[in-house]
């Protein structure tokens, strides 16, 4: 499924697009949730979001680092792990259960995040989504 969404948050105007399939498996998924964390793959559930800020301050995730995605210079936060507890004031307008990265192309700045399923593997992915944006024509 793919979503759009253009939402007013305390900064800003921000624009969302979101696609996805399947569901996760989080602590809160019930007692044996850890059996099934094999099901947050992409070969299963896959929930990718890019997000761009249209007016107020950058919609930069806060604890990131520099980094390279995608062939893009920009800044990295890695998802807290399953579940979406991050930490009062840690999350913004993003899960918490996503890794995260920004970048800043022609002036704009971008995040895109995607659903934890290992760290490596899931920079991996996000990666090769990053690379593969491209204008919507």
């Amino acid at each position: 499924m793919a979503e759009h969404f253009r939402y007013r948050d305390s900064g800003g105007i921000v624009v969302q697009v979101t696609f996805h399939y399947g569901a996760g498996w989080e602590p809160d998924s019930g007692p044996d949730w850890r059996q099934h964390l094999w099901r947050n793959r992409p070969c299963c559930f896959l929930h990718f979001d890019l997000y761009r800020r249209l007016t107020g301050p950058r919609l930069v995730p806060t604890g990131t680092r520099p980094a390279t995605l995608g062939g893009k210079r920009g800044l990295l936060v890695d998802a807290s792990g399953y579940g979406m507890a991050c930490g009062t004031g840690a999350r913004g307008v993003y899960f918490c259960n996503h890794t995260r990265f920004a970048w800043r192309q022609s002036g704009t700045w971008y995040v895109a995040t995607l659903h934890y399923f290992g760290e490596r593997e899931t920079r991996t992915l996000l990666g090769r989504l990053i690379r593969e944006l491209g204008p919507v024509k």
